[in-house]
């Protein structure tokens, strides 16, 4: 077998493994070699979505002995990047038909650092909130999206934007953090300022 079978194989392979996720759906692609998928019976894949290289998927029940309720859920048609990582002890829902850029990161909370003896791997998850992510939205390279977001239908979000608020619908976002630009008038049926 050649390097071009041996790699639609391998993919072949990765696509029908489910990883015991609560559900994966027709048609969805996970690429080989994810860095870590852990508390898949938590994740819930719509149909026809593709996860880039070097997921990191990070959906915990329990961390240093505090108890937490996750669900990540993404809808149908999605297309997520190489290396996106994903924190949940919340949850996070990521709607249908959204583009999901290269190296981002999604998460509902955050490590504390309130103890400035102890380091900040070995302090308990905090600022627990909720994240959503709209149908047909984009994020961009590099972007992250931080506790507590919303972003309403069709947001635009710009490579390396970090995203620390909710936004309405057919926003476009740029800057750390994140500011409109930019936004889909429907009574003008044009985008302005």
């Amino acid at each position: 077998m050649n390097a071009y079978g041996l790699g639609v194989a391998v993919l072949h392979a990765v696509e029908k493994c489910t990883f015991g996720f609560r559900s994966f759906g027709a048609g969805s692609i996970i690429a080989p070699f994810p860095r870590l998928v852990a508390g898949a019976r938590y994740v819930s894949i719509g149909e026809r979505c593709f996860f880039g290289a070097g997921l990191t998927l990070s959906v915990r029940d329990e961390y240093l002995g505090v108890r937490h309720t996750p669900a990540f859920t993404v809808g149908d048609r999605c297309m997520l990047g190489r290396d996106l990582m994903v924190a949940c002890t919340h949850a996070i829902a990521i709607g249908s038909a959204v583009t999901v850029a290269d190296r981002v990161y999604i998460g509902d909370s955050h490590h504390g650092y309130e103890d400035p003896d102890v380091p900040v791997l070995d302090q308990p998850m905090t600022g627990q909130a909720p994240v959503a992510i709209g149908d047909g939205c984009f994020i961009g390279v590099g972007a992250a999206i931080l506790p507590g977001v919303s972003l309403g239908r069709g947001c635009v979000v710009g490579p390396n934007t970090v995203v620390t608020r909710s936004f309405e619908a057919n926003t476009v976002l740029l800057g750390n953090p994140a500011r409109p630009i930019r936004m889909y008038d429907r009574g003008k049926r044009a985008w302005v300022p």
